[in-house]
């Protein structure tokens, strides 16, 4: 008895090869897309995870703050006293401003320079710095520094170069003594509004606690950055740190770790990662499910009297089940092994590709076996799911039953042949492939699903595309119409009177002032810290937007905010909200006059004279921007740093290539995952396109028989397969609108704000492509049909 049962299984063994090899490239294109699915939720999800711990590490090892608290000023004994509250493992205080630093062998270019003092005689204990090249601080150096890295990578700066710091218009030499990567700038951000910053205007260098008090003339520090012991109370510490600095100095801000620009860069950009290497791979997953049970429906259709013949000569029902279980379970483990492999290696590339963009100080690269062991379950589950079904049906067949070849579906004149009776009157390539879509509706129903699924990913990361685009002609085509930006000093802000002294240059057509002010925003429980932002009520240079799209300006009538706002702060139009400045004592309070549509940062913007009332009433402006003459923008910086203050000159040419370069990462991905959604949609389309010819092969033989050419046979199959497209079409393309309203909520923060826009040339060639994927698909079984050996499939069907 054993040995007869070993016998059969090694027979339904070898039937089970030989039936996947008859039907290898339906199965090759199943298992494919199981393969692609696990393959890039093992991309993801490993190199997610690699990330993560390369971060965490990072950050450990250099010892990144818990939390930070800027002040106005106050004395360098308040370090001991904040290292008395319990809870605190480390307190460093430093200095924290910015310079103007002028470029070597660039005389006329200079950048904004963030100035950090670092202790020269020792490694500070918070917020440490990892040497990358050259030399630490020495005891009693006061004229050299140490420049981040990927400030030095962009201007070509190394050890043993120079630079200079202008500070109230004295210029002092410094040596480049080393390159360091710092915990706050492993993404260079220059604060929560200005995420994108380009290292062609904004760097960070770090100087010793001597060479700080030469540039200043102050020993006075600004800031504390803080370590708390492991299960301490973080808030109850800022709290009784907040209280304790309150009795000598102003504060201006707190920091927490998870709000710090660079980390909130960095734990978005993660999170978003991780959210996709959920949410994509599953859309994958469930279409290779569905595509595993239209492949063992068809076999197990074909396959009847097969199976009547199986329980005819003994073989149970629990063996006909786990023989055509083993079809799916045969794709899912296949699709699962080799996509696990392909991720594994490919995450490699995922992390060290971000991590040379990063500039990361250290990574971390391990084997991730949680993430392996699901990318092996999700890739095994659906399809052992898809499988049961068919395979059920299968083992519930009686042999008489399953032995009896089934009636065809009977064709009658159609519903829309008697609304529209012209339909009648059409000639049979189209009459019969009409007829044929409503004959069988489950295969038809199969075809339709395919396509929705298809045209629904590859509109997802087309929307993504198109919304880039969108991002980048709104910040910099219609928002920011100035050419170029004065940025002057924070300490050396000039008078308002300067507008009209540089909109007489010749270089200049149009100059408008701005005043940048930090403010924190109260409502209610909720607050944000910011910058209010002062434009003439008639700004043409720095236009804004409703979130209805319309033109609106600033005026006396309240305050405009960023939109991510609203939910931020949980506030309306016609709320009032509290505005605290360092400039001024009292609260301000203005109503909130409306939202705006603003891609990059979330600000309030006021007059240029409620914002110089925000800086303490002076008649100040922190930048003026320039629409400047064509012939004139190569050497508008040599002029622009003529004027006293000037720290910085921003071309907009200049800002936008560099915002390119940063989003040329997300839009290559999006371009991959279009790819991933088209290799998708060639294989569940070519599965449920070959499935629906496969299965006609009788009558498509009868019909040859009959004296149909080829060519009007696939004319026929063609039309009909477009008809199922029009109609997956209708579904496919809101499905893939919802797909993306839903992936572009993992995008939205208050510092970076995507708009969901699908273009509509999009829409048309997003079909078109569909379109193409389907003709590409139906020629293997085209070319099949075309060899069909019409007295042998007759001759099958007969008996």
């Amino acid at each position: 008895m054993n040995r007869l049962k070993r016998i059969s299984r090694h027979r339904l063994r070898r039937k089970l090869l030989r039936d996947l090899s008859a039907s290898k490239g339906l199965f090759l294109a199943v298992t494919a897309v199981i393969i692609l699915g696990v393959m890039f939720f093992g991309a993801t999800s490993i190199g997610y995870q690699n990330l993560k711990q390369s971060y965490d590490y990072s950050y450990d090892e250099l010892r990144f703050a818990d939390f930070t608290i800027k002040v106005k000023e106050a004395p360098v004994e308040a370090v001991e006293e904040l290292e008395s509250i319990e809870g605190v493992a480390s307190v460093t205080g430093r200095v924290n401003a910015d310079i103007a630093l002028a470029l070597p062998g660039a005389e006329s270019k200079r950048v904004l320079a963030r100035v950090i003092t670092l202790p020269a005689d020792n490694r500070p204990a918070v917020n440490n710095v990892n040497l990358e090249e050259g030399s630490y601080f020495e005891a009693g150096d006061s004229d050299v520094l140490l420049v981040e890295k990927s400030f030095a990578e962009h201007h070509e700066l190394e050890p043993g170069g120079n630079v200079i710091l202008i500070a109230d218009g004295r210029e002092t030499t410094f040596g480049i003594a080393g390159i360091v990567t710092s915990p706050e700038y492993i993404w260079p951000a220059k604060n929560r509004q200005e995420i994108l910053s380009s290292a062609e205007t904004f760097g960070v260098v770090f100087v010793t606690e001597d060479a700080a008090i030469g540039l200043t003339g102050s020993s006075s520090i600004n800031e504390f950055a803080f370590i708390v012991e492991q299960d301490a109370d973080r808030d109850a510490i800022i709290a009784e740190a907040k209280q304790r600095l309150r009795t000598n100095s102003t504060i201006m801000d707190v920091v927490p770790r998870e709000d710090q620009p660079s980390n909130t860069a960095v734990s978005m950009d993660l999170e978003e990662m991780g959210e996709f290497s959920e949410v994509f791979p599953l859309l994958f997953l469930i279409v290779g499910a569905l595509a595993t049970y239209i492949f063992l429906t068809r076999i197990v259709h074909n396959q009847r009297p097969q199976i009547g013949l199986m329980r005819a000569i003994g073989y149970t029902r629990r063996q006909v089940l786990i023989h055509y279980l083993s079809f799916a379970l045969t794709i899912g483990v296949t699709g699962a092994i080799v996509g696990t492999i392909a991720g594994y290696l490919l995450s490699e590339v995922v992390t060290r590709f971000y991590v040379g963009i990063l500039g990361l100080p250290y990574t971390q690269i391990q084997i991730q076996w949680l993430p392996i062991g699901e990318g092996l379950v999700l890739g095994i589950i659906p399809c052992a799911i898809a499988g049961i079904i068919p395979a059920y049906a299968a083992s519930r067949l009686s042999p008489a039953e399953a032995m009896r070849i089934p009636a065809p579906a009977a064709g009658r004149k159609l519903l829309l042949e008697k609304v529209f009776p012209f339909l009648t009157r059409m000639s049979s390539v189209w009459k019969i492939p009409l007829r044929n879509i409503f004959r069988n509706r489950r295969r038809s129903l199969y075809t339709i699903i395919g396509v929705t699924f298809g045209i629904s990913l590859i509109l997802v990361s087309a929307a993504f595309i198109d919304s880039i685009d969108y991002f980048l002609n709104l910040q910099f085509e219609r928002i920011q119409k100035y050419d170029a930006q004065m940025v002057f000093s924070p300490t050396q802000l000039p008078p308002a009177t300067m507008v009209s002294e540089v909109q007489a240059w010749d270089e200049v057509d149009r100059a408008e002032p701005v005043l940048q002010v930090p403010v924190r925003l109260f409502r209610g429980d909720e607050e944000y810290t910011t910058s209010a932002v002062g434009l003439p009520p008639d700004s043409d240079l720095y236009r804004l937007y409703s979130t209805a799209g319309d033109r609106v300006n600033v005026s006396d009538e309240g305050i405009l905010l960023s939109g991510s706002l609203e939910g931020v702060l949980d506030t309306h139009v016609g709320d009032v909200i509290a505005v605290v400045s360092a400039g001024v004592k009292e609260v301000q309070f203005y109503q909130v006059a409306g939202f705006l549509q603003q891609p990059m940062g979330a600000f309030g913007f006021v007059t240029l004279e409620e914002a110089q009332v925000l800086a303490g009433g002076q008649s100040v402006i922190s930048g003026l921007m320039l629409d400047v003459h064509p012939d004139y923008l190569d050497s508008i910086r040599e002029k622009a740093y003529t004027v006293p203050g000037v720290a910085s000159v921003e071309l907009t040419s200049e800002s936008n290539d560099k915002v390119v370069e940063l989003m040329s990462f997300i839009r290559n991905m999006m371009w991959i995952m279009l790819g991933f959604g088209a290799a998708l949609a060639l294989a569940i389309v070519f599965t449920t396109v070959t499935v629906n010819i496969l299965e006609r092969r009788p009558e498509i033989a009868t019909m040859r028989t009959l004296g149909q050419d080829k060519g009007r046979i696939a004319s026929m199959i063609t039309i009909e397969n477009l008809l199922l497209v029009i109609v997956g079409i209708i579904p496919g393309i809101p499905l893939g609108y919802l797909l993306a309203i839903y992936l572009f909520r993992l995008f939205q923060a208050d510092i970076m704000t995507f708009y969901l826009i699908v273009y509509p040339t999009t829409y048309l060639w997003t079909i078109a492509l569909i379109i193409v994927i389907l003709l590409i698909s139906q020629i293997p079984s085209i070319r099949h049909i075309n060899r069909l050996d019409l007295a042998r499939v007759i001759k099958e069907q007969s008996t």
